[in-house]
């Protein structure tokens, strides 16, 4: 029997690419959306369109799970929180490893998954994947801690029950031994402590959570964070109408991270419901909006009113308004106490310093048109503030505060501006040109710096992935340009340089991280570039720009430092390898490295556990994502691997290149429709993209579509894609389209060029596989001997073996190897055991198509591959010749084959490995079935 078609994306690796790339976390039921665990009961909301008998009649319906139940596949360890219509548990998933996550089940499903899949930020928590199975919704999300900010309330009141007169800023003085210290006085200064630095404010995770009520500064940064990611969502067309302290984890990372979008809406919709929220934390238009049904005008600015009364409740510990007074019933007197403005901030904490009045006030304005007009402007103040600097949107009336802002940027000028002011005195002008010249040289060191960040990106893939060398060469361009920027790599006091040193402290360290960064994967990348030619001036290169990454981590390199200068010191003595001390990777970028230095050597199945790791800790690590998702593509994982291509999708909404690998991923599991349009999403974002249009070329191809994969063909040699490996496939469509003198003209001008990539040598033995099958084997050795893992030419080989020389022995040792390298690959499996079918060895096929049906039972049926199925069925059909119990079960398989897809209804007919069940009178019914639901 013939194996099914390989899909053309076979014949070559399709590595080569035109930008760097970014991606997520993998489960199974993947959906592109964000979401948020409710770990605190549930708001007052929808009143207007629920009723609690409803949700009673849900509930005993249907029982949620309890600790220690098996659920979707996750195992249930303890419920963190629950509302009326909504649980959230924390959870281990059963096939990653048991890595906790963190279950929102809910007996009402909403829009929420779709709409909040628009957001990829920092402070929003991220989705794993959507459940759907009516009348449940399973939302999974990553564990990232418990805490949030009305964990921090409730701790910092109960300490000022136990202790009356407690407070945060006392707290922290006593702990540091000065009741002063980097605190602000009334007039809003900030008196500098002994040291001439500020007294930071505490991460607020763990312990320290409970300190944050109070600390201005702390209070500061956690609210500029979310606005940040306030500002991502209003942009996206979402509001989030429900904010209020539950709904802010604190992440034992360290950010603050919206949770709960259950009650948001997309703001663009011209139709919506009633919207709902937590009273005490509502705009006076949110709640109009109740009390009239609809008609109230709620849009971003009612989402920055709520954060406003979190502000003020963080800052002080109370609340602006009543809040116990009054129901929703109570509609006018609600509205009532939010038209009179807030209470004056500065007259219970005479210490808030008046710009952080400013802004809160600004916030909390009745009218929407006197607040913040979006949440971006929010974040500028608020950052501006935490740098001394001027406010801009809200008023900055106190001119103490502002001139002690001022004489804390530039601690050193003082001295200058009181001589130049005497200089000034006499007619000259110095102090004036002094500070405008200091501060021209701060902007422009956050401008550079902020540059370095934004290009390393487009640099990450280029330099880690083992694609064409000329995109790896490309990166390693594009990286000496950024470093060149800061004087690298021939300056190693680059850090002394005014770029370095005019930047705030903390953003001193993250530049000197992403610079250290940038010089480990560009030694990384010169050792793989060049240890096959000369490996001496290869190693030679790459220890110089380690030794230059070594000063960028003060005392906390990432563990694969040491490893490279082993290896490359070893190179060049002479010597073999010895691996140094082992230390524990710890941090996200530590990870990362580890992982990427492993898919750069093209060990894709050790990469993944590192890359995992590294996105725990760090969820919105774009590259991380993309590589994890790259590793098991590479393992023969498509389906596994299209889930994480569609997450980077959504993460970078412009980049073609997640597009582009979903569509080869799909046209490895045989869905040629699906991988055109995949292809063509990447086409939309690079119409010069020369091997999107390859690639879309043969997706055409594999549907009759001759003459659009000619045109796409044509265009791919337009925009310079491999030329030898478009030249064939063109051939090929030619041949279908009776053009037998281009066919003909494009074979000898690929026979002209010589194979060179991996990719080369499997085109040109695939278009050998039936006129030269013994020649097309050797193509496809040769493309392994350039890369000893490719699934592609093993594929190919398979099907040489199988379809054109019948050498069944052969065909079962090319499975095993290939089994190897992808030990979850369907496919390799369904090969295998149909191999040993034919050999005699019934028993063993079986155990191998159970191990074949354990893979696929991982896949949703949409996703699930249906030519293993097929192929397990000709398993049975070959079987039942000595055990005629086995025929059921073949047809049962073929049906499953075209539940799922299978349409070669001809190969059904004719293959002659189905004769043994063609003759029962199921068959006929089931293959007339077939047709009809296909037709």
């Amino acid at each position: 029997m013939p194996l099914a078609p390989v899909f053309p994306s076979a014949l070559h690796p399709f590595e080569s690419s035109q930008h760097a790339t970014v991606a997520l976390d993998e489960l199974p039921f993947f959906t592109n959306s964000i979401s948020t665990p409710a770990i605190t009961p549930p708001p007052l909301s929808n009143l207007l369109r629920s009723s609690t008998s409803a949700s009673q009649a849900v509930t005993e319906r249907v029982a949620m799970p309890q600790p220690g139940d098996a659920f979707f596949g996750f195992r249930i360890v303890e419920e963190l929180g629950h509302g009326t219509f909504a649980r959230v548990f924390l959870a281990k998933q059963e096939a990653l490893a048991g890595r906790e996550v963190a279950l929102k089940v809910t007996l009402r499903p909403t829009r929420e998954p779709e709409r909040i899949a628009r957001l990829q930020h920092t402070n929003v928590v991220p989705v794993y994947s959507v459940h759907e199975s009516a009348p449940v919704q399973i939302i999974c999300m990553p564990y990232l801690g418990r805490r949030t900010l009305a964990d921090a309330l409730v701790g910092y009141r109960k300490r000022q029950v136990a202790a009356p007169g407690y407070s945060t800023r006392n707290a922290l003085a006593t702990r540091k031994g000065s009741s002063v210290a980097g605190s602000r006085s009334r007039s809003g200064f900030r008196l500098p402590a002994d040291s001439g630095t500020h007294l930071a404010p505490p991460t607020p995770t763990g312990e320290t959570a409970l300190s944050l009520v109070g600390n201005s500064d702390a209070v500061l940064r956690i609210v500029s964070q979310l606005a940040s990611g306030l500002a991502h969502a209003h942009e996206r067309g979402v509001l989030h109408l429900d904010l209020k302290p539950a709904n802010v984890l604190l992440a034992d990372t360290g950010e603050p991270m919206l949770l709960d979008f259950n009650l948001s809406f997309a703001a663009f919709e011209e139709s919506r419901e009633v919207v709902g929220g937590t009273v005490p934390y509502m705009a006076p238009e949110q709640l109009l909006d109740l009390k009239t049904r609809g008609e109230g005008q709620v849009d971003a600015r009612t989402d920055l009113y709520s954060l406003g009364v979190m502000t003020f409740e963080l800052l002080t510990g109370k609340h602006p308004f009543p809040v116990t007074s009054r129901t929703l019933t109570e509609f006018d007197g609600l509205i009532a106490d939010r038209l009179k403005g807030p209470p004056s901030l500065r007259e219970i904490d005479p210490d808030i310093a008046p710009a952080v009045e400013s802004i809160v006030n600004k916030l909390l304005a009745p009218k929407p048109e006197d607040r913040y007009q979006n949440a971006a402007d929010l974040h500028e103040d608020l950052e501006r503030q935490l740098a001394d600097r001027p406010l801009q949107f809200a008023a900055d009336r106190s001119i103490p505060e502002r001139f002690g802002k001022w004489r804390r940027r530039n601690p050193k000028v003082l001295v200058a501006m009181l001589v130049a002011a005497a200089l000034a005195a006499a007619g000259g002008t110095g102090a004036f040109a002094f500070s405008e010249s200091e501060k021209r040289v701060a902007g422009e060191a956050e401008t550079r710096a902020r540059n370095l960040q934004d290009g390393m990106e487009a640099v990450r893939l280029d330099l880690t992935l083992p694609v064409n060398p000329k995109h790896r060469t490309r990166g390693m361009k594009q990286a000496m340009r950024l470093l060149s920027e800061y004087g690298l790599p021939t300056d190693p006091n680059w850090q002394s340089q005014a770029a370095f040193q005019r930047l705030p402290a903390a953003k001193r360290n993250e530049l000197a991280g992403n610079v250290g960064e940038l010089l480990v994967l560009l030694a990384q990348a010169r050792w793989e570039e060049g240890k096959a030619n000369d490996p001496q001036v290869a190693a030679a290169d790459a220890r110089l720009l380690g030794q230059l990454a070594e000063g960028c981590f003060g005392d906390s390199p990432p563990p694969l430092l040491a490893r490279q200068r082993a290896e490359f010191e070893a190179v060049l003595a002479g010597r073999a390898v010895e691996a140094p001390e082992s230390v524990e990777s710890r941090t996200s970028r530590d990870y990362f490295l580890d992982g990427a230095a492993l898919v750069a050597a093209g060990r894709f199945d050790g990469a993944q556990k590192p890359l995992e790791r590294a996105i725990a800790l760090q969820p919105n690590h774009a590259t991380g994502h993309f590589l994890l998702a790259y590793c098991r593509y590479k393992l023969g994982l498509y389906d596994r691997a299209i889930e994480r291509y569609e997450t980077a999708a959504a993460f970078m909404p412009e980049d073609p290149r997640p597009a582009f690998y979903t569509g080869i991923a799909l046209g490895l599991l045989n869905r040629a429709a699906a991988a055109e349009e995949a292809f063509t999403r990447a086409l939309e974002l690079d119409p010069k993209y020369g091997e999107a249009y390859r690639d879309r070329g043969i997706a055409r191809m594999e549907q009759g579509e001759f003459r659009e994969a000619e045109s796409d063909l044509t265009a791919a040699l337009e925009n310079e894609a491999p030329r030898l490996q478009v030249l064939y496939l063109r051939a090929n469509a030619r041949d279908q389209l009776q053009d037998v003198a281009g066919a003909a003209e494009d074979r000898k001008a690929a026979d002209a060029l010589k194979p060179e990539q991996e990719g080369d040598f499997i085109a040109r033995g695939f278009t050998r596989m039936a006129s030269a099958p013994k020649e097309a084997l050797a193509d496809f050795d040769l493309a392994l001997e350039k890369n000893p893992r490719s699934i592609n030419a093993l594929r190919n080989q398979l099907k040489v073996l199988a379809d054109y020389l019948h050498d069944d022995k052969a065909a079962l040792a090319v499975a095993d190897r290939l089994l190897e390298i992808a030990p979850e690959y369907s496919p390799g499996r369904a090969i295998r055991a149909l191999t040993l079918a034919r050999l005699g060895r019934r028993e063993e096929a079986h155990r191998e198509v159970a191990r074949c049906r354990a893979i696929l039972e991982k896949q949703t049926t949409q996703k699930r591959d249906p030519w293993p199925l097929y192929r397990l069925a000709c398993v049975y059909s070959i079987t039942s010749k000595t055990e005629a119990s086995d025929r059921a079960i073949a047809i049962s398989l073929l049906k499953e084959a075209c539940r799922a897809g299978f349409r070669d209804f001809s190969a059904i007919e004719k293959s002659e490995v189905l004769a043994p069940i063609r003759e029962l009178p199921e068959f006929d019914r089931f293959l007339k079935a077939a047709k009809e639901l296909a037709f």
